[in-house]
């Protein structure tokens, strides 16, 4: 039997199965440590930010940056949450004023620690409707630590009556009055 065909040695074959094998195994390994290195960068990254439990809004501080306060009150703090009064009701005037009424309320605390940070428990804003105005219900956390429970009343399409009580009281440790518009 005469074979014209040529054969490769199986040799050649097992060897360039190993080749291959060799340059998949470097490709992954290659692909890992770069993936892996872009990880850690985000993890970097995610250390100086937090999803704020009350509001559900993420708070991004990054480290050697300037916070985006440029423009703002430096006293002001941030305010969480306040977005969805929208959702319930209250205007963009209305907002305004309520956040002039808790930097009231910051600096008028002079003897504490400063208060930086003002989040809304998104979850218990409440609405009664009435004659008199709508009134807005929800529980707000400062500085991470301190629980209050704030009322707020509509009293005109740009102003408000807050009153703030610490929470599990009945009597108000602040009240104010703020109308915001033009």
């Amino acid at each position: 039997m005469n074979n014209d065909r040529q054969s490769i040695p199986t040799s050649y074959i097992i060897i360039g199965f190993v080749l291959m094998s060799l340059v998949i195994v470097g490709i992954l390994v290659l692909f890992y440590a770069v993936n892996n290195g872009q990880d850690q960068k985000v993890k970097e990254a995610d250390q100086n930010s937090y999803v704020d439990a009350g509001s559900g809004e993420e708070v991004d501080s990054p480290e050697g940056k300037s916070p985006e306060t440029y423009g703002v009150n430096p006293d002001q703090p941030i305010y969480l949450g306040f977005v969805r009064l929208f959702d319930v009701g209250l205007s963009s005037d209305q907002v305004d004023a309520l956040k002039t009424a808790f930097l009231d309320y910051t600096t008028a605390q002079k003897s504490t620690e400063k208060i930086t940070e003002i989040s809304i428990t998104t979850a218990t804003i409440r609405q009664t409707l009435g004659a008199g105005g709508n009134k807005y219900s929800f529980d707000l956390t400062m500085n991470k630590t301190k629980k209050y429970r704030a009322v707020v009343a509509s009293t005109g399409i740009s102003s408000i009556k807050l009153a703030l009580y610490l929470d599990g009281e009945t009597k108000p440790v602040f009240t104010a009055s703020k109308d915001n518009g033009q």
